[in-house]
């Protein structure tokens, strides 16, 4: 079967359920990788990306995830024997963050991708032939990723920088005559001037609590093909569910199967995020957090976005998080860990004080952190099991 679309003056033929090779690219990214990757997936090839800078150890545990049939690196592709058939209609390969454990490949059909690239493009209002897409965030997940599949969709230009340089990214964007759109994590917000973009994706983790007039806090999952809620407001054609606390989401976006073939869904089509969530009154979904994160302390559970959201109201902190801490007594403990910033102070007692003014006594932070820097992932994904493994027999604060 194949589908014809229409781009520029060209038309494009893809082939579909004729998929050839599964192309792993380990290469840096930029326009050139961009474009690869899309000439790629119009061929009927699925490709998936890693990053040439991982450790070799990581790297080679990416590449048995992924199961790729051929391997590119440095320009140069190298056939390999994969332990699993490429699932046919598979387009995109991509990996999970790993912050509940080892990565998993998911396997995204060009349906899923053209319904994800849709559906954000149709809440963005975006003008088809009328845009510039500039992307810093990795290709090697599904939020960079997309920017390539959005920007296709809009006809729009894409830029697609290797790492994210402010100088580079306002240079880009003012020199742009038409609309400007990208992705950005909350961490890289204060470093550009956002007037320059028409709107802006912002992912990764809690929103700032003063967010941008035009930015859209967006959540999603490797397995949605990015961003599938917007705002709290579920995408066109997206349904949110919440079972005993567990936010569950279906669409045609929802990505086809894991790279064994296995479903992501249940019988009904819904994907159990994982997540902690509530809609309401006002109909929007709330997202609290992973549930695998959620604090247990003493028998009372409390999720950290909750804890941050009571801070937020009040105080002004540098990058920090609520993470778990062991604990003898209580099995665990609220803690917090602040980046250290020159010129700024603050106590324990103080962030005790703001808590214990709006949540109950067992959310209160019992252990304060300084620490040069937060563990994240490489999208800006705050790590915070790392965190509990790093400080739960710390007896120094």
């Amino acid at each position: 079967m194949r589908r014809i679309y229409h781009q520029s003056q060209f038309l494009i033929s893809i082939s579909l359920n004729e998929v050839k090779d599964l192309k792993l690219f380990v290469e840096e990214q930029n326009d050139q990788l961009s474009k690869r990757l899309l000439d790629e997936m119009l061929s009927g090839n699925a490709v998936s990306v890693a990053n040439p800078n991982w450790p070799k150890r990581f790297l080679e545990m990416i590449i048995d995830v992924i199961d790729p049939t051929v391997v590119i690196t440095e320009g140069k592709e190298g056939k390999r024997k994969a332990k699993l058939e490429v699932p046919q209609d598979s387009s995109l390969v991509a990996t999970t963050s790993g912050t509940s454990g080892t990565p998993k490949a998911i396997c995204h059909s060009w349906e899923n991708l053209e319904a994800s690239a849709k559906a954000s493009l149709a809440y963005l209002n975006a003008e088809v032939g009328d845009g510039l897409w500039i992307n810093a965030l990795p290709i090697n997940h599904v939020g960079g990723f997309t920017t390539i599949t959005k920007s296709f969709f809009a006809k729009h230009s894409l830029t697609t920088l290797s790492s994210f340089d402010p100088v580079a990214f306002e240079e880009a964007a003012r020199k742009s005559d038409v609309p400007v759109y990208t992705s950005l994590v909350k961490a890289n917000l204060p470093r550009l001037d956002l007037s320059l973009f028409r709107r802006i994706l912002l992912g990764a983790g809690t929103p700032p609590s003063k967010r941008p007039a035009n930015a859209v806090v967006t959540y999603g999952l490797t397995e949605t093909g990015s961003g599938c809620v917007y705002d709290g407001v579920a995408l066109e054609s997206v349904e949110v569910r919440i079972e005993e606390g567990e936010v569950l989401l279906r669409g045609p976006m929802i990505a086809m199967s894991y790279r064994n073939g296995a479903p992501l869904t249940d019988d009904e089509g819904y994907f159990h995020t994982g997540d902690r969530g509530s809609i309401g009154p006002d109909g929007l979904l709330r997202v609290e957090g992973r549930i695998s994160e959620t604090i247990n302390t003493g028998g009372e559970k409390i999720a950290p976005n909750v804890i941050e959201e009571a801070i937020n109201e009040a105080l002004e902190l540098p990058e920090y998080t609520i993470f778990g801490c062991r604990d003898d007594q209580y099995g665990e403990i609220v803690a917090v860990a602040i980046t250290k910033r020159d010129g700024f102070d603050i106590s324990l007692g103080e962030i005790q004080e703001v808590v214990s003014d709006r949540l109950p006594r067992f959310a209160i932070p019992r252990r304060l952190f300084h620490v040069d820097l937060l563990p994240k992932t490489d999208l800006g994904k705050i790590q915070r099991k790392r965190l509990t493994e790093m400080y739960s027999n710390y007896n120094g604060a």
